[in-house]
Parts: C-alpha cells; sequence; structure tokens
C-alpha cells in the first residue's frame, strides 16, 4: 500500500507464478511499475474585498497557486453569494439580500482534497436607507423649528445638506438625522442630506416651508374732508394676512373692507374731528395694524346778525357781529352801505 510519504516516487512490483500443479507450465515472473501521485498542497491565504454591498457583482477573490492542484473548491458560510470559476481565482455575485460569511478554497485533483485556506470573513453591509420626515412644517421666518427627524439604516454619517434655510442645520447620530435651528430666510426649502458610509447612493429629503413677516403699508392718503362728504378712498396694501379682525377710531360713517391683500377704507363721515383709526388685521406671523388719521371739519355756520339798525346817514353803525363755526375766514361781502365793511376774527364776523 502506497503511502503519502511515497508521493512523487514510482514503485517496481513484481508477481511471480508458480507452476500449476499437473499443468506443463513453468514459472513466470512479471514486474509492474506504479507512480505514486501527491494530494494537493495546503491552500494559502485567500486575498480580496472583504467588505461589500449587497447586490455587488464580480467581486474578485484569489489564492496563491496550490501545489498538484488540478482545480480549486471554492466554498462561502454566509447565503446570496453565487461563486463563478474553479481556479485559484474567482469572482462572486452577491444577491440583494447576501449575508456575511468565511469565503474558503480547497485544492483538489485525483487522489483527493489538499488542506483547506483559513477562513477569509466577508463582511455584507446592506444598501443604506433614510425614512421619510417627521414632519413637513410651514412656520414663521425667525422662530425655532421643530426638530425633524429621518431614521437611517447602513449609514454612518451624513454629508454636507442642501438647500437648508439659513439658520437650521442637520446631524447625525445612532441612526437618525436631527434638523433643527431657527430659520432666518423665508421661502420654501426642498431639502436634501446625502448618507455616508455603508452601501449606496442615498438622500433624505423633505420640505420645509418659513413664512415671512406680514407687513402692511401706510396709508394711501390722510383726508381733511367735510362732515357728511364722500371720503376719497384710503388703501393700505398687506402681506401675510387673510382677513381683518377689528377697527377703531373710524369716523360714523366709514368703514373697511379687505380684498386681494388690500385693505379699503370707504364711506361718508357724519361726525367731525380728528379721527386716528387702527384697522387690526389676522396674521400668522407677526403683529399686524393698519393706522392712519381723517380729519372731518364740521359744517359751516354763521349765526344771526346780532342787531338790524336803522341809523341816520352819516351816523356811525353800532358794530353788528354774527357767530360761525367751521369757517377760517370771509369773501367779499355783498349789499353793505358805501362807508361799511365786514371783517372776521376768532369764528365772529363784525360789520361796523
Amino acid at each position: 500500500t502506497p503511502d503519502v510519504t511515497d508521493a512523487g516516487t514510482t514503485v517496481t512490483i513484481s508477481f511471480t507464478s508458480d507452476n500449476p500443479s499437473g499443468a506443463p507450465c513453468v514459472a513466470d515472473i512479471e514486474t509492474f511499475t506504479l507512480t505514486v501521485s501527491p494530494l494537493p498542497a495546503a491552500a494559502g491565504i485567500i486575498s480580496g474585498t472583504a467588505t461589500v454591498c449587497q447586490g455587488a457583482s464580480t467581486v474578485a477573490y484569489s489564492v496563491p497557486a496550490i501545489a498538484n492542484a488540478a482545480s480549486y473548491t471554492w466554498a462561502y458560510s454566509g447565503s446570496g453569494a453565487t461563486i463563478n470559476g474553479s481556479t485559484n481565482s474567482i469572482t462572486i455575485n452577491f444577491a440583494a439580500n447576501a449575508t456575511s460569511g468565511n469565503l474558503t478554497v480547497t485544492g483538489t485533483n485525483t487522489c483527493g482534497n489538499g488542506t483547506v485556506s483559513a477562513n477569509y470573513p466577508i463582511a455584507v453591509n446592506a444598501t443604506n436607507t433614510a425614512g421619510a420626515p417627521s414632519s413637513t412644517p410651514t412656520l414663521c421666518i425667525n422662530t425655532a423649528l421643530i426638530p425633524i427627524t429621518h431614521t437611517t439604516t447602513g449609514a454612518t454619517g451624513i454629508g454636507t445638506p442642501t438647500n437648508l434655510p439659513a439658520g437650521v442645520t442637520a446631524a447625525w447620530s445612532s441612526n437618525t438625522i436631527t434638523i433643527s435651528g431657527t430659520p432666518s430666510a423665508a421661502g420654501t426649502f426642498n431639502y436634501s442630506i446625502p448618507l455616508t458610509g455603508g452601501c449606496g447612493t442615498v438622500y433624505a429629503t423633505g420640505t420645509i416651508t418659513v413664512t415671512p413677516l406680514s407687513t402692511v403699508s401706510g396709508p394711501s392718503a390722510t383726508p381733511t374732508l367735510c362732515v357728511n362728504t364722500v371720503l376719497p378712498l384710503i388703501t393700505h396694501t398687506a402681506t401675510g394676512t387673510n382677513w381683518i379682525t377689528a377697527a377703531s377710531g373710524l369716523p360714523e360713517g366709514v368703514d373697511v373692507g379687505f380684498s386681494s391683500n388690500v385693505v379699503s377704507i370707504t364711506g361718508t363721515p357724519t361726525t367731525s374731528g380728528i379721527f386716528n383709526y387702527t384697522v387690526f388685521l389676522a396674521s400668522d406671523c407677526g403683529t399686524l395694524n393698519a393706522t392712519g388719521t381723517i380729519t372731518v371739519t364740521p359744517a359751516n355756520t354763521a349765526g344771526t346778525a346780532s342787531s338790524t339798525p336803522t341809523l341816520c346817514i352819516g351816523t356811525a353803525l353800532t358794530p353788528i357781529t354774527h357767530a360761525t363755526t367751521g369757517a377760517t375766514g370771509i369773501g367779499a361781502p355783498t349789499g353793505l352801505p358805501s362807508g361799511v365793511s365786514a371783517n372776521w376774527a376768532a369764528n365772529t364776523i363784525t360789520i361796523s
């Protein structure tokens, strides 16, 4: 029986036949040559990619040539791996659900298998994922953002976010992205945050809407008009508001309306005075009041004459007076006698 130590040697075996009883033959000697082949040598150290992603294909692995090996038997202890080849260089396709495992190789020939290689561990990482945002908020500018979170798998961090509002940042820890801060710019921000580490090109995405502070313009006019006269239209242009909640300080007969972001003040004042008005507007972002002044002057009046004298020509007239309201003076009198004139001062007309 050849021993392993006989591998690679040639052994000569002789067979001697005796003269069979009663046979007319003479004894004969036959010689045979037997070559003893070796088993494959022990496999060396495998080299290749130790960390791969699920779904990776044609990932190369190799082992130094094994002496006396006619072929190579590769084995992988994980699941979802397809080995391509039977030489000392192979490729592996990893399925989308492949798992981590150990790769080994053994040299084989017609005499059997050699010593298996040491385990070569391969870590198969899952493709990164990023969950939906915990919220898609709308908030006022310069208001603290309630933190938004995204749950991640596979990743070990994040790259540089794009299109977050100024004043808002993103951080990653314990498989969670947290977006926080106080936005200092208004607009609609469709942000994107790249995941790093792990496998695949994956982004966490969402939307933050930042509303600007509401505004309202000054009045288009600050009129002065007579009582019971139609008021010229007064307008205020507003942004970020949808309706009026109340108004105060307007003269009687004057009302306020709101349409298409414009406050309109119209009517006919029936009382006189100086009216400093305020229109209160509903606003999600900031206190919003439209203010202005309307001055309504009373209707002019002239009282009856203090006297209706009869006197001789060339005789001094005892002054006649009329009390006035609203007026600021008088025009040219008519019908006064020659030598008599009229003047106005301090709401009084004096004829003398």
